[in-house]
């Protein structure tokens, strides 16, 4: 399972696909609510901005790995829209 949030300091997409644990030494499917104590692998939408239309541009997709704590689960529906 996977749910969608946004990273707090920059409102950048980043959709969580990995629960690796308070630790980080185990690893399962993500599942909401948000845990601010375990951290997150994904998918992240660097320049993208989440929150001023349900259509989100996006020009890459990078591997990363956030803490809940920098995270802030996102609602509603979101389209994402390639940009080349």
């Amino acid at each position: 399972m996977s749910f969608t949030t946004k990273v707090k300091a920059t409102n950048e997409l980043f959709h969580v696909t990995t629960d690796f644990g308070i630790d980080g030494k185990s690893y399962r499917d993500a599942h909401s609510p948000l845990d601010p104590n375990r951290i997150y692998g994904g998918h992240h939408f660097p320049g993208s901005i989440v929150g001023t239309s349900q259509y989100v541009e996006y020009s890459e997709a990078v591997t990363a790995v956030f803490s809940g704590k920098k995270l802030e689960e996102e609602f509603g529906d979101i389209r994402l829209v390639p940009i080349r």
